[in-house]
């Protein structure tokens, strides 16, 4: 699931949010707890959305997240209701949808951390065919099976006719096809 673009679905609700509950009528203590409690309540429903779907790739559904910070909600109520007295709303505006996809991200490595540490791992192997090995193929071959492949260990050059076999949860099992040599 792209979450980002979920996120960025949200930012005109989230613009309206930040209107309402920023009013400069209200107290500023006032503002910075509504805030507060406002982006706790989001952040805590983004994070469990975003650990519970990783959690279900993983292949680890019975667990949970630790959540999300409470203080980066309040810093980040904090910034806003500020931003009353320096007029300049649009940086907080950009500052409450980097909270939610910051909520998002740390949802899904929660999920990776803990499917790690309950030994589900991805992992990749990488075979020669034969015609064309270079030594930079030949290197990555004989390392075996890489577990937990990072975005570098699926690079390829011109040229490549190697196998890359991906394995573990949900990984479409099977040879990776889905590349273009650089």
């Amino acid at each position: 699931m792209d979450f980002y673009r979920l996120v960025e679905r949200l930012k005109p609700d989230l613009k309206k949010l930040v209107v309402i509950l920023n009013d400069p009528a209200i107290s500023p203590e006032l503002r910075k707890a509504t805030l507060s409690a406002a982006f706790k309540q989001i952040g805590t429903a983004i994070y469990g959305k975003a650990y519970e779907m990783s959690a279900w790739d993983y292949e680890i559904m019975e667990t949970v997240g630790k959540g999300i910070d409470p203080m980066l909600s309040l810093g980040l109520a904090r910034n806003i209701s500020d931003s009353i007295a320096i007029g300049n709303q649009q940086i907080t505006l950009d500052q409450a949808q980097s909270y939610t996809v910051q909520a998002a991200a740390a949802g899904m490595a929660a999920a990776s951390i803990t499917a790690g540490q309950l030994g589900k791992y991805r992992t990749l192997r990488i075979r020669l065919r034969g015609k064309g090995d270079c030594d930079w193929c030949r290197a990555k071959a004989a390392r075996g099976t890489i577990v937990n492949p990072t975005d570098d260990d699926f690079r390829r050059h011109g040229g490549c006719d190697c196998f890359y076999d991906a394995q573990g949860y949900k990984s479409r099992n099977g040879e990776v096809k889905n590349y273009r040599p650089t």
